[in-house]
């Protein structure tokens, strides 16, 4: 698969082109190909379906406080077919591991989530 495909599968697969994707693959087409890595990786059904994968990738952003990963990573997991209900199972699971800031940072992405039922 070329470069250029590669954003393009991706982008099918989640719903929504990653904006930090579509900076870097323009300054650096050799990144298409690191994408193309995490999406065999993530964005694949396997052992684990991918909707779960991602809302581990969310829960990690959010363990690390980075909201923009939360909301892209909520966001696809919607798009693969998780539920709100799964998504904030999820959530629960890392605050009960990791405290309190893992919820700062998904809470505008919560909001977003809240306001869109």
């Amino acid at each position: 698969m070329s470069e250029e495909e590669i954003p393009e599968k991706i982008t099918r697969k989640i719903g929504f082109k990653p904006e930090l994707m579509s900076i870097v693959v323009k300054v650096d087409r050799d990144f298409a190909r690191l994408y193309g890595l995490c999406d065999d990786v993530i964005v694949k059904d396997s052992a684990l379906p991918a909707k779960y994968k991602m809302l581990l990738v969310m829960c990690i952003g959010a363990v690390r406080m980075c909201y923009d990963c939360v909301v892209q990573s909520m966001r696809a997991a919607l798009n693969l077919g998780a539920t709100r209900e799964e998504i904030l199972e999820a959530l629960k699971v890392a605050f009960a591991a990791s405290g309190a800031q893992t919820l700062q940072a998904a809470k505008k992405a919560l909001e977003n989530l809240m306001r869109e039922e």
